[in-house]
């Protein structure tokens, strides 16, 4: 018998230490393969041979911001959820961001990595470790 497949999880952050720490944190607390980006771009050039449950993207980084991402993704993948992590609050059109349906919750930095195991567990069928 086939051991069963997962999703994975996207992570995009363009800081690369951040990227690399939530891919660790998830990896140990999901059984979905974890696929960290610190380029938007890299991201979407992958996309078509990636199978996701959920993307988690930063809303601020160089050339495509989170909003711009999800669009770009959409073509690719419509429906795919995402979370958005930001530490920028004040910048954020969280009211604009409201009406883009594959956009599933909105997390401000710092959080603990509960807190984005819960919202992932929330949103996307992900298979967490036991």
């Amino acid at each position: 018998m086939n051991p069963k497949t997962h999703p994975g999880i996207a992570i995009i952050d363009d800081e690369k230490s951040y990227a690399d720490l939530l891919a660790v944190t998830l990896g140990e607390c999901f059984l979905n393969p974890i696929h960290a980006f610190t380029q938007p771009q890299a991201f979407l050039d992958a996309l078509p041979m990636l199978d996701l449950c959920l993307v988690v993207t930063d809303f601020h980084m160089p050339r495509i911001n989170g909003h711009e991402l999800i669009a770009r993704t959409r073509r690719e993948r419509p429906g795919l959820p995402f979370l958005l992590i930001t530490g920028h609050f004040s910048e954020l059109p969280e009211e604009e961001l409201l009406k883009v349906p594959e956009l599933r919750g909105i997390l401000h930095k710092p959080f603990g990595w509960r807190k984005l195991a819960t919202e992932i567990l929330r949103v996307a069928p992900a298979s967490p470790r036991l």
